[in-house]
């Protein structure tokens, strides 16, 4: 059973993402992010209250710094979990992800 996930916007252009970035709520978090985030312009996203992350969660994020590249924007990634970092290792994404560079 997968936990609820949720986008939560922290202040300006700043989110968290709080349960699973998983198949299982990869449609509910693409809904969410279409409202909160912003079109053009640069915010951060910080995913360090992943509970759980699988491939789909990487190719939302993949989605989601495509979205904000074609608005002009840049998006933060800070937090990311060992996990997704792993995924993105096996599928050579490092050079994709724009992570935080203290992680």
């Amino acid at each position: 059973m997968s936990s609820l996930a949720e986008i939560r916007h922290e202040g300006a252009f700043r989110f968290t993402l709080q349960g699973d970035m998983s198949f299982a709520s990869a449609r509910s978090l693409l809904q969410q992010s279409q409202v909160l985030f912003p079109v053009g312009g640069d915010f951060s996203l910080d995913l360090s209250a992943v509970q759980h992350s699988d491939s789909a969660g990487v190719a939302l994020l993949l989605e989601w710094l495509a979205a904000a590249q074609a608005g002009g924007g840049r998006l933060e990634i800070t937090g990311l979990p060992a996990s997704m970092r792993a995924i993105a290792g096996v599928c050579n994404l490092q050079e994709l992800l724009p992570l935080d560079e203290e992680e």
